[in-house]
């Protein structure tokens, strides 16, 4: 918004005596600082940035002599140190500060430019001041105060043109502007048309004020009067007004351990305003990359100057430590045999490979232990140096406890004759030749033991048991059976008839019909024997026999069969007998029946024993011995 304000008449009597008393100054290329920190310099790039005609200004104090008109800017300006919204803009050149719209109603002898050195402006307001001088746009083709917002924040411009205003008794114009950037202090004076002619005294600025001031300016150093009416402003010419502003720059370091991965400090920058500033850069011992080794560094933070602002430096330290590692269990067995050899690890927390050691009953060849006894116990001890990133880590150790080896121990010749001599069944270990104690073992009379073999030996240990045997010398017979046996929903009905008797062609047959309850839903078989070889015959004496009463007869015969099922497929299997007759005609309690069939896809899978037949009956008889 504006708001426009007017003197009629000139003042040219008041007018005439302020240039009396003036004085020609010196200018040059760049002044300052002054006591704000203001500097100007001609040493700018002329960009006059029109906004006449349809270029969109707006436009203000048109047909307006001694005039002005408040202005409200599109963002807050900083000048001397202080921000302002509101502008009093005049027609004689000048642009004041003020904090109201009221006080920009009274600036009488606003046309009267002064020496800024040592006068104050109207009201001693603080002031820009492009080409302040006594102007016009009362005359004939006289333009107006023109301004226009360019851009787009943060980085707007915002222009205000004294476009085509006369100097006093001038027949040509002036059309100059100022440049006001958002974010920042600077000004930008820019020159279109200020040389009037050789014998025009307003030419290049020959009766103005050009400069820029603070509030009590003149008592407190805070302005630069680039000229005063001298004519050294010239067309298509731009003065640049700076404020070099000091940045707040902190850098943090600090004290990082060690991790192999690079730690940086920190820097923040800050403006007056307290606005961030960037970039900034870091350095650690003179170079740009953060460090990763274990050390102290010297850390510089640098802001380079940039707009309002000086560059900036600040330093500190960083300091990365050597970093604690912990090393994790040993992998061991918990037991391991003498003369048996296993490979430890363990993990660094660092990564860095372990070392070991042992003790006690093992030896070490790199992270090989072997036991090398079958008692005692083995230490092992991991552990691992410090370098130059890490401290050395706190040992850890494990213990092994030492054992005997296992071997192995096979029994064989399980069924010995009767000899009325202690008899033993035979043993092998591996290794070969190991010690053994028996249990139940050796045996002298006809029957059947549960035997144990168990190794003796200092480093080995292990054990086998079986059942042993001893028989009574052969005992050539005959035995026939028919019957049946039902077991677990199962009906097992056999017959056999099997012969030892030399002085007859023997007639050796067998056959079992395996018949499953219909609720299992399984296949019934047939099996008929196609060998049977061999058959033993023996008798088991028992001292509870009655007299006259005969002992007990037991056959063991095996052999193969031809198994067919229900789906008419023929498979030939593997069979074993086993069968005891009591001794009394008819009589099914304790007789013994059982049968076993092994063999591929195809065959049953039986392995009944039973010591009461469910009918039927086994009968024998012998034949002299």
């Amino acid at each position: 918004m504006e708001t426009t304000y007017s003197s009629v008449g000139r003042r040219i009597t008041a007018l005439a005596a302020l240039i009396a008393c003036g004085s020609v100054l010196l200018w040059a290329a760049t002044k300052g600082p002054d006591a704000g920190g203001y500097t100007a310099t001609d040493e700018t790039v002329f960009s006059f940035v029109d906004i006449s005609g349809s270029s969109g200004g707006s436009s203000l104090l048109a047909g307006t002599d001694d005039g002005t008109a408040t202005l409200t800017l599109p963002f807050p300006l900083r000048f001397y140190g202080q921000f302002y919204t509101l502008a009093c803009v005049s027609t004689n050149g000048a642009l004041y500060f003020v904090p109201s719209e009221a006080a920009c109603s009274a600036f009488e002898g606003d046309f009267a430019n002064t020496d800024i050195s040592a006068t104050a402006v109207p009201h001693d307001r603080p002031a820009i001041l492009p080409l302040w001088m006594d102007l016009t746009f009362q005359e004939a083709g006289a333009g107006s105060v023109l301004y226009q917002t360019l851009g787009d924040a943060p980085n707007r411009r915002f222009v205000i043109q004294w476009n085509r205003a006369y100097p006093l008794e001038s027949p040509n114009p002036v059309t100059f502007q100022v440049i006001l950037k958002e974010g920042s202090g600077r000004l930008l004076f820019q020159y279109q048309s200020v040389d009037l002619g050789t014998n025009n005294p307003a030419s290049g600025g020959g009766q103005a004020t050009v400069g820029i001031r603070d509030a009590a300016g003149a008592t407190t150093g805070k302005g630069i009067q680039w000229s005063y009416r001298v004519p050294v402003i010239r067309d298509h010419m731009a003065l640049a007004f700076s404020n070099t502003l000091t940045p707040t720059l902190r850098v943090t370091g600090g004290t990082f351990v060690y991790d192999g991965q690079p730690h940086r400090a920190t820097a923040t920058a800050t403006g007056v305003n307290g606005e961030a500033l960037v970039p900034i850069t870091l350095t650690y011992d003179g170079q740009p990359d953060a460090p990763v080794a274990v050390g102290t560094y010297a850390v510089v933070a640098s802001l380079e100057a940039a707009g309002d602002y000086e560059s900036a430096r600040a330093e500190t330290t960083l300091t990365i430590t050597r970093a604690s590692q912990t090393i994790g269990p040993i992998s061991a067995p918990a037991t391991a045999a003498v003369n048996t050899s296993f490979t430890v690890s363990a993990t660094a927390s660092s990564g860095l490979p372990v070392s070991f050691d042992v003790s006690g009953v093992c030896s070490l060849s790199v992270a090989t232990v072997t036991m090398t006894a079958s008692s005692g116990t083995c230490s092992i001890t991991a552990s691992r140096d410090g370098n130059d990133d890490y401290i050395p880590a706190t040992p850890v150790q494990v213990s092994v406890t030492a054992v005997k080896a296992p071997a192995t121990v096979t029994l064989s010749n399980l069924t010995p004759t009767y000899t009325g001599s202690a008899l033993t069944p035979t043993v092998t270990t591996v290794p070969a030749g190991l010690a053994i104690s028996w249990t139940n073992a050796p045996q002298t009379v006809v029957g059947t033991y549960t035997v144990t073999a168990t190794i003796t030996d200092t480093d080995y240990q292990g054990s086998a048991t079986g059942t042993f045997t001893v028989v009574d010398t052969a005992t050539p017979g005959n035995m026939h059976g028919d019957g049946f046996v039902t077991v677990d929903g199962v009906k097992y009905q056999f017959s056999f008839q099997v012969s030892e008797d030399a002085k007859k062609k023997p007639n050796n047959r067998f056959e079992l019909r395996i018949d499953y309850d219909p609720k299992l839903k399984h296949e019934n078989y047939r099996l008929v024997a196609t060998t049977i070889n061999p058959i033993v015959f023996s008798d088991a004496f028992a001292s509870a026999l009655k007299k006259n009463e005969p002992p007990i007869d037991t056959v063991v015969f095996s052999g193969t069969v031809e198994a067919k099922g229900d789906k008419k497929t023929t498979t030939t299997c593997s069979f074993t007998v086993n069968a005891n007759d009591l001794g009394e005609p008819g009589k099914k309690s304790g007789e013994v029946f059982g049968v076993k069939i092994t063999g591929g896809s195809g065959c049953p899978a039986v392995d009944v024993h039973v010591t009461a037949l469910s009918g039927g009956n086994i009968q024998s008889n012998r034949v002299k011995r």
